[in-house]
């Protein structure tokens, strides 16, 4: 199930960045922006099966949570330097999967893992038999896992992408997020001066609040 998380995520990247830079170029992607969509969508749905079987817990859910805020912005980066090899890591990372999941379908013909039926999601998003077993969606899994295999060494190795032909798109994407970070800093600095005013007012305010008291009754004890 960790597989997953990670495995839906390339293909949202590419897409994203593809996209970008097919408005930025007034060009068409040559149908590669909705091929990596719906490879994203397709690691989506494995992921869908795996919850309804597995039921993460809260901790597993707080790990993806971890695990995919540092790979996506490492596979941003990487894709954004070289989506060929980018593209590589993914087609090792599929040929992974599709050896987890010949493990899987080992263990349920052994007996090791039970034979249960299959999810409903599985069954409408694959449209299975309705009396289908969990080895017909692992068996699907795999063949999918096989596709988007096949489909990023061909990328790795086709002319379809060269996002840092000029080298200033980086130094702007670069500049674009020193300026959200400067401008979080800002309304972070903003927040605790207000904060610490807000204390000093309050502090200032018992202050005189008890100095005035303190007045009073000494010239009610001197009258």
């Amino acid at each position: 199930m960790m597989l997953e998380t990670v495995a839906a995520v390339p293909g949202m990247v590419g897409g994203m960045l593809l996209h970008l830079k097919s408005l930025r170029k007034f060009q068409h992607s040559g149908g590669w922006v909705k091929a990596l969509l719906e490879e994203a969508e397709n690691e989506r749905m494995h992921l869908m099966t795996m919850a309804e079987l597995v039921k993460p817990k809260w901790y597993e859910r707080f790990l993806v949570l971890a695990v995919q805020g540092v790979f996506f912005n490492a596979f941003f980066v990487l894709y954004i330097l070289s989506p060929k090899v980018a593209h590589r890591v993914v087609g090792y990372l599929e040929e992974e999967a599709i050896h987890s999941y010949t493990e899987y379908l080992k263990d349920i013909d052994s007996g090791a893992i039970e034979n249960v039926p299959a999810p409903a999601i599985a069954i409408d998003y694959w449209r299975l038999p309705k009396d289908a077993k969990l080895k017909d969606v692992i068996t699907v899994i795999r063949a999918d896992e096989a596709h988007h295999r096949d489909v990023n060494h061909f990328a790795s190795v086709s002319v379809l992408h060269h996002l840092c032909n000029d080298i200033f798109f980086f130094i702007k994407l670069c500049l674009f997020y020193q300026l959200i970070i400067l401008n979080l800093f800002t309304v972070y600095l903003f927040l605790c001066f207000s904060f610490c005013h807000a204390i000093l007012l309050n502090l200032w305010s018992q202050y005189t609040g008890s100095l005035f008291i303190w007045k009073t009754e000494h010239e009610n004890c001197k009258i």
